[in-house]
């Protein structure tokens, strides 16, 4: 009974707050869901480089690869995301204080350095280069990550051999997605 109460507290507080729609956007709540939608297209982009790096069945290399993409997407993608919204906070809030918006050069720094949660605004530009952005630490997380799960995986094979299959495969998947992002406002448009 008083988890009820507990619960019809906490929904009585949400809805007698005051919405405000001008509080940015959080760019892990677009991304996140993009990354799980690509995750198919990444396994296959990267086991195509595993099979053919390490000589390998097309079975185990989807195998590793699905594991180790699910677990970096997974843990890499927020906690890369919530390094770079700490440094968004803390450092570049500082920077970002010293911009004129008005100016384009200014604004896009302000974007590069806000790329985790975006200010309000209306300009979609902003979004595809903070996805571009962000996707080059989530890049070297997959691949830090990727590494040590394809190396156990692969034993047999030498250590920096897997090291740079991993890292072509990130490389092609996460520059295929990087494209695939800003390609897609002039397709749609």
């Amino acid at each position: 009974m008083k988890q009820r109460w507990n619960f019809a507290g906490f929904f009585l507080a949400v809805i007698c707050v005051d919405a405000h729609a001008n509080i940015g956007i959080p760019m892990l709540a677009i991304v996140w869901p993009i990354y799980w939608i690509a995750i198919l297209p990444i396994i296959g982009i990267e086991a195509y480089v595993a099979k053919r790096d390490l000589k390998t069945s097309w079975g185990s290399a989807w195998f590793a690869l699905s594991t180790a993409n699910g677990l970096s997407t997974l843990i890499g993608i927020p906690v890369v995301w919530a390094l770079f919204l700490a440094f968004e906070f803390t450092i570049g809030a500082n920077i970002m204080g010293r911009l004129d918006w008005n100016d384009p050069f200014s604004s896009a720094i302000g974007t590069i350095l806000s790329a985790a949660w975006l200010g309000p605004t209306e300009s979609s530009w902003q979004i595809y280069l903070a996805f571009a952005v962000l996707a080059i630490p989530f890049c070297m997380a997959s691949i830090w990550i990727e590494y040590r799960i394809v190396r156990r995986m692969f034993s047999g094979v030498e250590n920096a051999q897997v090291l740079r299959t991993v890292v072509r495969g990130n490389v092609l998947s996460y520059t295929t997605l990087i494209g695939a992002g800003l390609l897609y406002p002039l397709l749609t448009t």
